[in-house]
Formats: C-alpha cells, sequence, structure tokens
C-alpha cells in the first residue's frame, strides 16, 4: 500500500468513527508511518483517533501528536446548537427546517415575508457554538 492509499485509508476511518470528530485530526503518512495530530476537546477523543488509526491495514506505526484544548470541548454539540436555534425562531420554529453539521446551521423552508429571513438568521448565528449560517429560506408568494 502506497502512502497516499494508506492517508486516504486512514482519514475514512476516521471519519467512519460515529462519536470522533474527525475535523479536527491532521493525518501525516510517510513510509507506513502515520503521524496523527491536532487538538482534541479531550483524551477519549485522542484515544478514539488512534485506535480508529490503528485499525487500517499497512499502518506500521502510530505517532500520537493530539493536544487537549479546552477550546474545542465547551463547543455545544449540534443537537444543542439545532435546539437553541429552534428555540430562538420563536412562532417562526414550526415553518422552518435545521440541518446542524459541525456547528454549520442551514436553514431551509417558506416563512411569510422577505423582510423576516434576515432577522432570523442573525439570531440563529448569534448562538454559541454556530460556526456559520446558509440560508436556504425562501418567502411564500403574497395573496393579492
Amino acid at each position: 500500500m502506497t502512502d497516499s492509499q494508506l492517508w486516504i485509508a486512514v482519514v475514512a476511518e476516521l471519519y467512519g468513527e460515529p462519536t470522533l470528530n474527525a475535523a479536527l485530526v491532521n493525518v501525516d503518512v510517510e513510509g507506513g508511518v502515520v503521524t496523527l495530530s491536532g487538538d482534541m476537546p479531550d483524551t477519549e477523543q485522542c484515544r478514539q483517533a488512534e485506535k480508529a488509526a490503528r485499525r487500517v491495514a499497512g499502518t506500521r506505526t502510530i505517532v500520537t501528536s493530539l493536544r487537549i484544548d479546552a477550546r474545542h470541548a465547551e463547543r455545544p454539540t449540534d443537537e444543542t446548537i439545532a435546539r437553541a436555534a429552534y428555540a430562538a425562531l420563536g412562532p417562526y420554529a414550526g415553518t422552518v427546517r435545521l440541518a446542524v453539521r459541525g456547528g454549520f446551521v442551514t436553514v431551509f423552508g417558506t416563512v411569510a415575508r422577505t423582510d423576516l429571513i434576515a432577522p432570523m438568521l442573525a439570531q440563529i448565528a448569534a448562538l454559541p457554538g454556530v460556526f456559520g449560517v446558509v440560508d436556504q429560506l425562501r418567502a411564500a408568494p403574497a395573496v393579492s
């Protein structure tokens, strides 16, 4: 297996670990030696990353340079962000849908007026743990 193939396999294994925030892990491979680096929220995430890399056939050695960074631990989960976003939308929560992944919120649906969209998005963007908001909202056609 080439280093490039090993890198792809390790990254795939990391992203296949459901409770691991694989986006925080940097992977380098040289001569079958896999180096994991990055800032992780806790020691359990570090262990999960190392275990995932060890499962990949072709890995000769693993060098772990993962560090604990409490700033990542304080970030709310996507589920917590989704609940807070729905609460922030108040009466409009029933008219829109949200998708949250890695702190990025996509807002889908139809609202009564165009002027409601910007304030809704601003409320969501201001929530703790939100890194960005994607607007997929549309205004309902005007009724004459």
